[in-house]
């Protein structure tokens, strides 16, 4: 599971990274899509997932 947060998503449609969130031992993992792409504007859709590892 990459931890980048969504700084290495590609600029295009469709395009997604797989981020890390942690919150003490806790990780959750969290996906990143590219919805849309307006210039150097990328509109991102994330959800956390409903449970965490670790």
């Amino acid at each position: 599971m990459g931890k980048d947060g969504g700084r290495n998503l590609k600029a295009g449609v469709g395009a997604t990274v797989r981020c890390e969130l942690t919150d003490g031992g806790a990780k959750l993992g969290m996906p990143v899509t590219a919805k849309s792409v307006d210039g150097d504007k990328v509109n991102m859709d994330f959800k956390v997932d409903d449970a965490a590892t670790g």
